[in-house]
């Protein structure tokens, strides 16, 4: 089992971040999309067929891979691998990993810019942030941040990149342009993961060490407000609209959504097995959950809360990528076995 601190690191490393990205067609335009899993104690990746609701193939990767990121207009996806400190690149037009990069101390999460340009790395054992060049595939810059960062996210205008630091309560925020931390903001206990608001100048932070989520204006790099969820907050996905921010308590084991207009709990759904990383639809008619101790991902319908069917995975599912696309409800009632 190890020891006491060592169960509560891993704990805490589990809040990884969730990047929803558009998923790439596999070999042409008119192939269905595809999605992917970061199985943490498989040291694997599976593709996931979103047309026809099954698990096209599973990729080996590194040791413990955590986070997860998308590029569908370079066919590439990028997996953290936290027990290797490295991150595999898989082309994902033949679903092979073509090259493994070296980075920092235990790589968590993981995030792309939306030219698909750069990929951003943190670093949990190194308190720094690696800086891929996708062209190359090597890094090009190392950006110190605060201690134990886990999380990673990019604003939807590839400007900014914030970074939460577990250990020491905060996010740094990251200019693109120069590669240097702008501004460093307080937050609640344990942030582990964060999301940008698509159409608000807004970003959410999960802390789970107070059971909250911190809303920030990116603007002003302020916290604007604390929301109270569930104990361990871990994955967040932000509606397509803006409107709203699904949180998975991994501790309560339920998720909650919270409107974002007024910054309150609107719906909890209960949920078991730790639930981890969430995707969410563009149309916002399926929510997919890596439920980590079960080794699976449920498919959930927001509207009724109730499970329309499981998807079995590797072990240990965490991150997600590419399930924010446009999927029919249908597929997935009876699709998962």
């Amino acid at each position: 089992m190890g020891s006491a601190s060592a169960v509560k690191r891993r704990a805490r490393l589990r809040g990884a971040v969730l990047v929803v990205m558009a998923a790439g067609a596999c070999c042409s335009a008119s192939a269905a999309p595809f999605a992917y899993v970061a199985n943490h104690r498989g040291n694997s990746v599976s593709v996931v067929d979103l047309g026809s609701s099954s698990v096209a193939t599973t990729v080996s990767v590194g040791i413990a891979p955590f986070g997860i990121a998308n590029a569908p207009g370079i066919s590439r996806v990028y997996a953290s691998n936290h027990g290797s400190d490295s991150v595999s690149v898989i082309n994902s037009a033949i679903n092979t990993v073509v090259v493994t990069i070296s980075v920092g101390a235990r790589p968590a999460g993981i995030a792309v810019t939306p030219n698909a340009a750069r990929v951003y790395v943190a670093n949990f054992g190194a308190n720094s942030i690696s800086v891929i060049d996708t062209a190359t595939n090597a890094v090009s810059a190392t950006i110190p941040v605060g201690a134990n960062p886990n999380g990673v996210a990019v604003s939807p205008n590839g400007a900014q990149v914030l970074v939460t630091n577990s250990r020491d309560d905060t996010v740094s925020l990251i200019n693109t342009t120069t590669n240097l931390v702008s501004a460093t903001i307080p937050v609640q206990t344990g942030p582990v993961n964060v999301a940008f608001n698509p159409v608000q100048p807004r970003a959410y932070v999960a802390n789970t060490g107070s059971a909250s989520v911190s809303v920030i204006d990116t603007n002003t790099g302020s916290v604007l407000t604390t929301v109270r969820v569930g104990a361990y907050p871990h994955g967040l996905a932000v509606a397509s609209g803006g409107g709203s921010i699904w949180v998975s308590n991994a501790f309560d084991n339920n998720l909650m959504r919270i409107e974002t207009a007024g910054n309150t709990v609107a719906q909890t759904v209960a949920l078991s097995a730790y639930p981890a990383g969430i995707g969410l639809s563009a149309a916002g008619n399926l929510l997919f959950v890596a439920r980590m101790n079960a080794g699976n991902i449920a498919v959930v319908n927001p509207a009724t809360g109730l499970i329309n069917s499981i998807l079995a995975v590797g072990a240990g599912p965490l991150g997600l990528a590419g399930f924010d696309v446009v999927v029919s409800d249908v597929i997935f009632q009876n699709g998962f076995e």
